[in-house]
């Protein structure tokens, strides 16, 4: 049995309309009470990722393809792969949170368990996202948007949470979230933004710090030395995104639906039940 959140939402003070001041310090004390479980989930979605990502340049290469047809294949298909796997560890970041929130202890693996018959679900959730992240190559921010957006996992911003706590599939949890979002999507889009935006930099620079060391190795060793860096700098970064989504998806709740702390409690009882 896993240890409770020592936060609980009486102390967070969720479910309740905040303030991005009050809304950042809840996902930040979230991130850290659940920190290991949370790295343990994004790490494993990740690294796997990283590795197909070596796997495909390596298979590219050696059928004599060009750099930039293996660049833009292997983009696409990384582009698709890191949506709908962000869409899980998002949506696990969900159950383990509300869990803590509500005064319940969840594994990892529990939280797995209970998304498994959620998994179509999610990722179709998961291509909206990828389609997003397309398209945001072509903002002002270039592939730097692209990669800010995409964990951010807007589709909308709580769609993931929606199908992940409360159990409606992809279908109704897109109209309940426009729903929620009526008249909030901006204000939502700002806290969201900000987090990543921060988080986005940190990686860079992490990356730029790091990636010099790993291309130190030549040939599949280094790529993969690559692969392993981003992926654990995105499993202990990301995660606290994940929270902020969370805690955003209590606000608006709060917000359109008067939800409460008993009203959680309520929902998570019957989700083990």
């Amino acid at each position: 049995m896993a240890r409770a959140l020592k936060y609980s939402g009486d102390q967070l003070g969720v479910p309740a309309p905040l303030r991005f001041s009050q809304s950042a310090q809840a996902a930040w004390r979230l991130y850290r009470g659940h920190f290991g479980a949370l790295v343990a989930i994004y790490g494993t979605v990740f690294v796997a990722v990283g590795l197909l990502r070596t796997l495909g340049y390596t298979l590219f290469d050696a059928a004599g393809f060009s750099a930039t047809a293996t660049l833009a294949v292997v983009s696409l298909a990384l582009t698709v792969l890191v949506a709908i796997g962000g869409s899980l560890c998002v949506a696990a970041t969900s159950v383990i949170a509300a869990d803590g929130v509500t005064g319940r202890g969840v594994t990892p693996g529990d939280a797995v368990r209970e998304l498994r018959p959620k998994w179509r679900d999610l990722a179709s959730a998961g291509l909206v996202t990828s389609m997003l992240s397309v398209l945001a190559i072509f903002l002002p921010f270039g592939v730097f948007g692209s990669i800010v957006v995409m964990p951010m996992l807007f589709g909308p911003p709580v769609l993931i949470h929606v199908i992940g706590l409360e159990g409606r599939n992809f279908g109704e949890a897109w109209n309940h979230a426009k729903t929620l979002l009526s008249g909030q999507m901006g204000r939502l889009l700002i806290y969201l933004l900000n987090v990543a935006l921060g988080l986005g930099l940190l990686q860079l620079v992490l990356l730029s710090v790091t990636f010099p060391v790993a291309s130190l190795l030549t040939g599949g060793l280094g790529l993969i030395a690559q692969s392993l860096v981003q992926a654990l700098i995105a499993a202990v970064t990301l995660p606290l995104l994940g929270t902020m989504s969370f805690v955003c998806y209590l606000d608006v709740r709060a917000r359109k639906e008067e939800f409460s702390l008993d009203d959680l409690r309520a929902e998570r009882a019957a989700a083990h039940s």
